[in-house]
């Protein structure tokens, strides 16, 4: 039942502001979702290494969101917004998986063909010497 006692209104606005408070917190800053990214330098290491602590980054904020969550009431404040910044991040983390994914692939392939080629110059230097 709602009323319009300023005293009740007063604090479900002061409830509501708690709970949005919360999942911004949870949220962080640009430059917490950001994974140090921007500071990187060479010495950092590979690109794919940069991508990895993204990636963590991305998974710390989903568990701080979804800690949040469990915090909050079915229809509170802030319920929406963090779980559609769980599942943007998520997307994000299951896209640059399956990208990093297949480049192991290519690698793994690629290396598979050259050693291939090394078995077979082998074997080719190996009847050469037997020839002789």
């Amino acid at each position: 039942m709602t009323t319009n006692d300023p005293a009740d209104l007063q604090r479900r606005l002061a409830d509501a502001e708690r709970r949005l408070r919360r999942v911004a917190d949870a949220i962080g800053s640009p430059a917490e979702a950001a994974g140090g990214l921007a500071d990187a330098t060479p010495e950092d290491g590979a690109p794919g290494d940069l991508a990895a602590r993204q990636q963590e980054a991305l998974l710390a904020r989903v568990g701080r969101l979804a800690a949040a969550l469990e915090t909050l009431p079915p229809g509170a404040p802030g319920e929406l917004v963090a779980m559609r910044t769980i599942l943007g991040d998520l997307a994000v983390v299951v896209a640059s998986f399956r990208r990093r994914a297949a480049a192991v692939a290519g690698s793994l392939d690629t290396t598979a063909r050259e050693l291939d080629e090394a078995r077979s110059a082998a074997e080719r230097w190996d009847q050469e010497s037997e020839d002789r």
